[in-house]
């Protein structure tokens, strides 16, 4: 019997360097929600990747659950 822990985290992981990976390819493309920040959804997990693009770097603000204090990263 699998460990399930284990395969949901290892999907997780997968599912967050694949959202990294669109918004690596194209951070310019999602849609700005606050000031700066752009966020893009996880397509299988209710997350999502809030981030800023400034000069030649990517800032990731937060990993946030889209059903639980949406804007808790806001201050950041």
């Amino acid at each position: 019997m699998r460990n399930v822990s284990r395969t949901w985290g290892r999907d997780f992981l997968q599912e967050y360097q694949a959202t990294m990976g669109r918004i690596l390819a194209e951070p310019e493309r999602w849609r700005k929600i606050r000031d700066d920040n752009r966020k893009l959804n996880f397509r299988r997990f209710p997350y999502a990747i809030v981030y800023s693009v400034q000069a030649d770097a990517i800032y990731v603000k937060a990993v946030m659950h889209l059903r639980r204090r949406p804007f808790y990263w806001q201050h950041r």
